[in-house]
């Protein structure tokens, strides 16, 4: 079959004829180019080239329009990004500032130009001083700078920042709750302070600093938002680690430069004293003998006896117990050997026992399981190592010197040992119907005991007041009434022995008080009485609850008036020529102040030395009062610590122990992490 030749125009046969080679095994070299002819081109296939070459230029000549669309794209870019991050900056500036103005409102400063969220040292005093004695629009003044905390809701912000601003809208209705909360419960400057104020204040600048960071407006936080012009008007007491239980009983009294404690709680006996700026404290273990401290003519001493409920269980009493008593010296380390005395005192210790210039003892003593007694005399200088001896092995106590029996056929309901500088008494009393009478025994100079006065009611009491100058005063309490006595009158002549004493020293007030004595701690009698050269001072609890104060003169008593309502907790002493009283409810348990002139009248309005706070803290609950006649200490107790505080001559001004350099045993300040922060930081004014 023969070949079929391609044809002569087409690329193919050209292609074809130029790869055979021409016999004879040579081949053809290529013409060239210039010299083949020009190939044939399709109209169509040209057309379309020329189509593609026109797109194509069409493409490149618009490449301006490429640029429009990337800087389009840029512009597009910075509004979408841009103003949320200058928005969320300027909403984190704008709340930063009104925080100041909040901090400002609520503890009472002047707030900061800048953006910073710390709080000067002091803050918590200040709150205290607001809650306390700001008017009675606080803290609801304050909600309008807080309403400007909060950022507005916005779409068009970054979402770090938006979920920052809700946090911070959802912290302010806390602390407007909060506040809310506060404002209702400030009940005339004398209840518990509550901190949740203050912790929700935390909460607020904790969520602004999250929104500060996630606006990247950070920098200056740690620089203070308001700024303190004047010092609190309500300082902070100084805390002393007493290490002591907080229902201990608690003695407090002034040495030659400085102050000394001694606590006495269930397991143990605390000892702190305070001289020269220096501090020296230690803790000793309690016997269960140990009754308390009685200080006398300056020398504090330790009473050991067996506790009247482990008397009641015994057959016959404890009318064949001893006494022990000790001194309790300066640094002691260990509980001190006693002496022991021959008889168990008649009631408490302190109303029982009295020692003169460590010499010798007087113990009105139990005489007999009935209830008769006995006042004895001891030698303390007699066989001093024969008469001491540890509890566990004790020696033979000390037999009485002298003893005089009381001279009276019945039991008496309530008695007491009462001496002065000069004179000593036996004063006890006994019920004739409906009539409580009042006698007075003159032991020492072995007259007939004498009726000193009588008063209507049941349940008779007997409370004394030895005077350095002057006689002894003699009070007579019953469940109706209350009758001040002259005991000076008890040794006047007459004929008859049982004849009341002169009607003109019957000074004699109808007054329902508590019973006047707690079993075993003398810090917790419900009535308290003093003297002074003018005046005896009547200070108790009503059945009512009510603190009663009553100012008797040589010849009259006042009118009783009522000091604090509701009261649970008081304490009395002499100061400036007046008294001082401290007070405490059991529904406020805030310690205020009271200061009576020497003419019986109230100066001002009781203040409110230190705060107390909710969470239990400050100076709350029961004070302990102490007078050197220059100064007036003010004592609180907060769990194992003691806290302190000073007033000037007046007793009108408080502030915290001078002179003394004591560091804080624990501190309760919600602050204090930021207070160390500014410390290494620098900031610290």
């Amino acid at each position: 079959m023969a070949k079929r030749r391609p044809k002569s125009g087409s690329a193919s046969g050209a292609e074809d004829e130029n790869r055979t080679p021409p016999r004879g095994g040579k081949r053809a070299s290529k013409p060239p180019e210039s010299s083949l002819p020009p190939p044939a081109v399709n109209d169509a296939e040209f057309q379309a080239d020329a189509e593609a070459l026109r797109e194509a230029k069409g493409f490149r000549a618009g490449a301006r329009h490429i640029w429009i669309a990337v800087l389009a794209n840029l512009l597009l870019g910075a509004i979408c990004l841009g103003v949320p991050y200058y928005r969320g900056q300027q909403q984190a500036q704008d709340s930063l500032r009104a925080f100041g103005r909040v901090a400002a409102c609520l503890l009472g400063g002047r707030s900061e130009d800048g953006l910073g969220l710390g709080l000067p040292i002091g803050e918590r005093d200040h709150y205290a001083a607001q809650v306390l004695s700001a008017q009675a629009d606080w803290p609801k003044r304050c909600n309008a700078p807080l309403q400007a905390v909060a950022p507005a809701e916005a779409i068009f912000l970054w979402p770090s920042v938006k979920t920052a601003g809700a946090d911070v809208r959802a912290v302010i209705g806390l602390v407007e709750r909060e506040l809310e909360a506060l404002g209702r419960g400030r009940i005339g400057g004398h209840g518990r302070i509550s901190e949740r104020p203050l912790l929700a204040l935390a909460k607020l600048r904790a969520a602004l600093t999250l929104l500060a960071q996630a606006a990247g407006v950070s920098d200056g936080l740690d620089a203070d938002a308001l700024k303190f012009e004047s010092p609190p008007t309500l300082p902070q007491p100084t805390r002393l680690p007493l290490t002591a239980g907080e229902d201990a009983s608690l003695n407090i009294w002034f040495g030659a430069d400085g102050v000394e404690a001694i606590a006495l709680d269930g397991r143990g006996i605390s000892w702190l004293r305070l001289e020269s700026g220096q501090l020296d404290r230690h803790r000793m273990k309690r016997t269960s003998l140990v009754r308390g401290v009685l200080r006398q003519q300056g020398t504090t001493h330790l009473v050991w006896a067996m506790p009247e409920r482990r008397c009641a269980e015994l057959e016959g009493g404890c009318v064949r117990r001893a006494t022990g008593i000790a001194t309790f010296g300066h640094g002691a380390r260990e509980l001190p050997t006693p002496t022991w005395l021959a008889g168990h005192p008649a009631s408490r210790f302190d109303r029982s026992l009295h020692l003169h210039l460590g010499q010798r003892a007087d113990l009105l003593a139990l005489l007999s399981a009935e209830g008769d007694l006995e006042l004895r005399r001891f030698d303390l200088k007699a066989t001093p190592t024969q008469a001491s001896g540890s509890e566990d092995q004790p020696t033979p106590p000390l037999s009485p010197t002298a003893s005089w029996r009381l001279p009276t056929s019945t039991a008496p309901e309530d008695a007491a040992l009462l001496t002065t500088a000069s004179e000593r008494f036996v004063a006890w009393t006994q019920s004739a119907g409906d009539v409580s009478e009042l006698w007075l025994w003159d032991y020492e100079a072995a007259t007939p005991a004498r009726k000193l006065g009588e008063a209507a009611g049941a349940e008779p009491h007997v409370l004394t007041c030895a005077q350095q100058t002057g006689p002894a005063q003699v009070v007579l309490l019953t469940d109706r009434e209350l009758t001040v006595l002259d005991a000076g009158t008890a040794t006047a002549p007459s004929s008859a022995p049982d004849a009341p004493a002169d009607p003109r020293g019957d000074r004699r007030v109808e007054l329902r008080l508590e019973a006047p004595f707690h079993a075993e701690d003398p810090d917790k009698d419900r009535v308290r009485v003093l003297c002074d050269d003018r005046s005896i001072w009547i200070v108790g609890l009503s059945v009512d609850k009510d603190l009663t104060l009553m100012r008797c003169g040589p010849d009259r008593c006042d009118a009783p008036r009522v000091l604090a309502e509701n009261a649970s907790g008081f304490d009395v002493a002499s100061h400036a020529g007046g008294l001082v009283v401290a007070s405490s409810g059991a529904r406020a348990p805030q310690i205020a102040v009271s200061v009576i002139g020497a003419d019986g009248k109230v100066r001002g309005e009781a203040t409110t030395p230190g705060a107390c706070w909710d969470p239990p803290a400050g100076m709350c609950n029961r004070p302990t009062l102490t007078s050197s006649g220059r100064r007036l200490l003010l004592a609180a107790r907060e769990r194992s610590d003691l806290l302190a505080m000073e007033a000037d001559e007046r007793g009108l001004h408080w502030r915290a122990l001078q002179g003394l350099k004591v560091g804080a045993a624990a501190s309760t300040n919600v602050s204090s992490p930021m207070d160390q922060h500014r410390l290494r930081k620098g900031l610290s004014r």
